[in-house]
């Protein structure tokens, strides 16, 4: 089984919200352009310096249901959240 990608393993937030809406829609989420590019608004809108709120701003952009609801912190978390060597990067 190979490793989840983390937010460290992209060049820029950028990369990292466009690589998270792959990871959601692999995983089953309905997440179009149009979902990706609200996250890219939403973190290029200062939430990155708010973990929670972008956790929050995410979670409302691609949960359309209560099931995705439920499972969404899990995988926020994973890609999210500290491991060694993450990095911060502003928006590209």
């Amino acid at each position: 089984m190979s490793e989840r990608p983390h937010v460290s393993s992209y060049a820029s937030i950028t990369e990292a919200v466009i690589g998270f809406a792959h990871l959601l829609r692999q995983e089953g989420w309905t997440v179009g352009v149009q979902e990706t590019q609200d996250a890219l608004v939403a973190a290029s809108n200062g939430t990155l310096d708010k973990p929670d709120t972008f956790k929050y701003a995410l979670k409302a952009i691609f949960c359309i249901n209560k099931e995705e609801s439920e499972r969404f912190e899990p995988f926020f978390e994973r890609f999210w959240g500290k491991r060694k060597g993450a990095v911060k990067s502003r928006m590209t």
